[in-house]
């Protein structure tokens, strides 16, 4: 019996290659969505491991929250948690303005999805940056004066800790582990500079930092939690104003700062 073996023709191959093809085209959007997804997740997760370090910080240091005089010294937040984040830093290396090189340089404080580079490639950029207070101005109700007389809140001063920002995700290229002038900001530095009554919605979407096309983001709330939520939806009063003189506060970015006359 003689045996008859059919071989495949190359139309045959062109049309199975045809249909890997489409199915790929299928595919690949949704592993890309998905992927992006987890990173999101992975970015909220460095969020909340960050709270947990803050939390230590506090129990050592009378309850203040990290990050106050880093302007004027370079002693950023994620310096002042050195000790407990793992790196067990010297007083020196703190001081330090720190160079990708250095042993103690980490990227506990940057979301994966933070691809803006560095303003100089011998620097690790973070992503994360402490909500700013600064007493002389209604645009900057936080927790931390970074500079003109230098501050910190404690954690036992916050009006609704759990409805509070503490740590946001901000981008920007001189936003640098161990620099501390661009570690402490607040909404003003998403493109609000006029308040929220002058929210330019443009301005905010190309200056600010976000997952998706609400601007949305992670917030580190004053309880440990995580929030994922659109930029805009941090600006509505959802608090008890103390005052009338400040456009943020009732908003999840007042931690209740103590008013001088403005």
């Amino acid at each position: 019996m003689t045996k008859i073996y059919k071989h495949i023709t190359l139309v045959e191959i062109l049309i199975v290659i045809g249909i890997i093809s489409i199915l790929a085209s299928l595919l690949l959007p949704a592993l890309g969505a998905a992927r992006k997804k987890s990173l999101v997740q992975v970015c909220a997760h460095k969020l909340k491991q960050a709270g947990y370090t803050i939390t230590m910080y506090q129990h050592d240091n009378q309850g203040f929250y990290p990050g106050a005089g880093a302007f004027d010294t370079e002693v950023s937040y994620d310096d002042q948690l050195a000790d407990y984040d793992g790196r067990n830093m010297t007083e020196a290396q703190i001081k330090k303005i720190h160079g990708t090189d250095a042993p103690f340089m980490t990227k506990q404080y940057k979301c994966p999805l933070d691809t803006v580079p560095a303003n100089d490639p011998a620097y690790m950029r973070r992503t994360y940056v402490i909500s700013q207070a600064f007493k002389f101005s209604p645009l900057a109700v936080g927790l931390v004066q970074d500079k003109d007389g230098s501050f910190a809140m404690k954690g036992s001063q916050v009006n609704e800790a759990s409805n509070t920002i503490v740590l946001w995700e901000f981008t920007y290229q001189w936003n640098k582990v161990g620099k501390g002038g661009n570690s402490v900001k607040s909404p003003g530095s998403a493109g609000v500079f006029g308040g929220v009554s002058n929210l330019d919605p443009a301005a905010v979407y190309n200056n600010f930092f976000h997952h998706d096309k609400k601007a949305g983001g992670n917030y580190l709330m004053g309880d440990t939690s995580v929030r994922s939520m659109s930029f805009f939806s941090t600006l509505k009063t959802v608090k008890s104003e103390n005052s009338n003189d400040g456009e943020y506060r009732g908003t999840i970015w007042d931690s209740g700062l103590p008013n001088p006359a403005w």
